[in-house]
């Protein structure tokens, strides 16, 4: 996450689907998959990174080829993450005077993309496509 004026106390990340989605006949997942509390001493203007292990994450699980984002396997539903919330310390009552408000103007997760709706975004990863991995989408 990119920071102004830092002050995250927690982050949550929550369950797959965290909201609606169409033509995805599941119900929302109410499911806090982690919780994560932050010692934010970021600089002003810096980078907060939050790391999940390998283990908690399941990136290195195996992804069956026939699967979909509405059945994902047992192991996979319990960790995919569908959403965050960010938690930040309580704001000063007149933000324009220093400290100021605390402003998150970029947050970027990395991780694997189960199933994806269009498939095509993901071309310019490909050997040959032109991108990197810090190429916005």
């Amino acid at each position: 996450m990119l920071l102004q004026n830092p002050g995250v106390t927690q982050v949550d990340l929550l369950g797959w689907p965290a909201t609606k989605i169409p033509g995805l006949k599941l119900n929302v997942s109410k499911t806090v998959v982690s919780s994560i509390l932050v010692d934010d001493n970021t600089s002003c203007g810096g980078n907060l990174v939050l790391r999940r292990g390998p283990r908690e994450s399941g990136i290195n699980l195996p992804v069956p080829e026939d699967g979909s984002q509405s059945t994902l396997t047992p192991d996979l539903a319990k960790r995919a993450i569908g959403g965050l919330v960010v938690y930040v310390k309580q704001q000063p009552e007149d933000g324009e005077k220093p400290p100021g408000y605390t402003f998150i103007p970029a947050i970027r997760t990395f991780g694997r993309v189960l199933y994806p709706k269009r498939l095509g975004i993901y071309d310019r990863w490909l050997p040959g496509g032109g991108g990197t991995s810090s190429t916005p989408i």
